[in-house]
């Protein structure tokens, strides 16, 4: 796992529908924790204090023994035995859900096979291809110009 899966780990954009105590530096974090519990999670450069259901929302056991060996803390963890396992379990659940959200996009063909990469599922099938948009593929920058091109052909119309 590189450094930028490590600042994104433990957090995924299905968890706003939760309250979550935002804080910018780990020792106003730090202290809300141990005032009002909870769970102490980095994201990016931020902090954010979350309940139980959050971790369970994100896969994990909130009574995992490993928690309270790194004292509810995943941004300064005291045992980093106990941190390195929940991150296996974290990274194995994002890794899941990532492999889901492919599949969903792509089918469950591989992306090695040529025809199966160049080629629409539909049409793979035998099936006709219905019309449609499809830019989950697109590179974000790339993305950015194609939805540029779409807003000044629309204006022009």
């Amino acid at each position: 796992m590189n450094e930028a899966d490590v600042d994104t780990l433990w957090y995924q954009t299905n968890l706003d529908v939760f309250l979550n105590r935002w804080y910018s530096n780990y020792e106003e974090a730090r202290a809300a924790r141990e005032s009002n519990g909870g769970f102490l999670l980095p994201y990016k450069r931020h902090f954010f204090v979350c309940e139980a259901e959050v971790i369970t929302a994100m896969g994990l056991a909130p009574d995992d023994p490993d928690w309270e060996k790194i004292k509810w803390d995943a941004a300064q963890p005291v045992d980093q035995e106990a941190y390195q396992r929940l991150c296996e379990k974290r990274a194995e659940i994002v890794t899941k859900d990532q492999l889901k959200v492919r599949e969903r996009s792509y089918g469950s063909t591989r992306m090695s096979d040529p025809v199966a990469t160049s080629t629409p599922r539909a049409a793979r099938a035998g099936t006709p291809v219905r019309s449609r948009f499809c830019t989950s593929f697109i590179i974000p920058s790339a993305r950015f110009k194609y939805f540029s091109a779409c807003r000044q052909w629309i204006a022009t119309l």
